[in-house]
């Protein structure tokens, strides 16, 4: 698949509510940059390396919408990377590499339930976006700590794909732990339903959907949230545990059978 790396500039830096930002980067700004018609178009799942002056390696970023030449990011400060995109005003450069590495399969005509929590929903809201194929149906299933934080990021999905939501304050939604959620869902399904799982978010949280998966027979996979140094597979920083040996986050996944990864079997 093409991948383009380019001079960026931020173009807007939208406060969304729960500590949510929405970043939007314009490309375009070197002179040698492809035409429109040359810029590739991101699948859902695939991620960005927004590279700061500051920092010596780029930050990885799950891609949540593409207009245009313009990339969409969902952010919450937790790191130095975060804090200081979240303090840039718009117009500030900044180098971007797109799209880089796999995607969910979404083109096949059966059930998807999308699990996410946290940033981790970016991704899974990008899937939502993506038509299902002929035949198929996508189902999302969203956890957040509080009410602000789940009405922040429910708005971004499409109005006819709205997710099923899981506080922990019991503000909104479920009460409780989105895996908790998902099985409450699944126990009211006949025993030989199937469904292919996508999951993306906090480690225990994809631990707790891969268990719940393996207990039913349900195919899953999940998006990693490792940190990828170059996103290119060359500083070998973000290898995991595959049963068939080490691989890299960056090259083969973000995106893994949860069968395949040691970590999480």
């Amino acid at each position: 698949m093409k991948r383009l790396t380019e001079l960026g500039r931020i173009a807007r830096l939208r406060v969304l509510g729960g500590g949510y930002l929405l970043l939007e980067v314009a490309g375009g700004l070197d002179p040698a940059s492809p035409p429109e018609a040359e810029v590739p178009r991101f699948r859902p799942g695939q991620f960005a390396e927004l590279g700061l002056e500051e920092f010596c390696l780029p930050r990885p970023f799950s891609i949540l919408r593409q207009d245009g030449r313009n990339l969409h990011f969902l952010l919450k400060v937790a790191g130095s990377a975060t804090r200081r995109l979240a303090g840039m005003d718009a117009g500030t450069q900044l180098r971007c590499t797109w799209p880089l590495g796999n995607h969910f399969p979404l083109d096949a005509a059966r059930e998807i339930l999308l699990v996410g929590g946290g940033t981790g929903v970016a991704p899974l809201i990008a899937a939502l976006w993506n038509p299902p194929a002929p035949g198929g149906r996508t189902r999302a299933f969203f956890g957040f700590r509080s009410r602000a934080e789940a009405l922040a990021c429910q708005a971004l999905c499409p109005p006819e794909a709205q997710p099923q939501l899981a506080t922990e304050d019991g503000e909104a939604g479920f009460k409780g732990l989105v895996s908790e959620l998902l099985e409450a869902e699944l126990d009211r399904r006949p025993p030989d339903s199937s469904a292919e799982l996508l999951c993306c978010g906090p480690e225990a949280m994809m631990r707790a959907v891969a268990r719940i998966c393996r207990r039913r027979g349900l195919s899953c996979r999940l998006s990693l949230e490792t940190y990828m140094g170059c996103g290119i597979g060359i500083c070998s920083g973000c290898a995991v545990r595959t049963v068939e040996g080490p691989a890299l986050c960056c090259r083969q996944g973000p995106i893994f059978e949860a069968e395949q990864l040691e970590d999480f079997r």
